[in-house]
């Protein structure tokens, strides 16, 4: 577990990585990329605007990901996204 910013953080080839309500699902792949390897797999908790992020996300980065109904909140998904790579690589 890491409990510091992002951008601080100097490992590399995560393989997981978990956020709730951290930024818009582009702007998050941005400040994480320098920790993504070929493996790494985002597990995202977004609410109601998930699909508007996606589509937005997929215009700088190839990616897969399956949505998951949210438990705790009707307007929630619950994001897993794997295969991550920008594009003009």
């Amino acid at each position: 577990m890491y409990n510091d910013r992002i951008e601080n953080l100097r490992a590399s080839n995560i393989r997981t990585i978990i956020s709730r309500a951290f930024s818009p699902l582009k702007s998050l792949i941005l400040k994480v990329r320098h920790c993504l390897c070929y493996d790494t797999t985002l597990v995202l908790h977004k609410g109601r605007t998930h699909m508007k992020e996606i589509i937005e996300a997929k215009s700088l980065f190839y990616f897969n990901y399956k949505c998951y109904e949210s438990v705790t909140n009707s307007d929630a998904k619950i994001l897993k996204i794997d295969n991550i790579k920008q594009k003009n690589e």
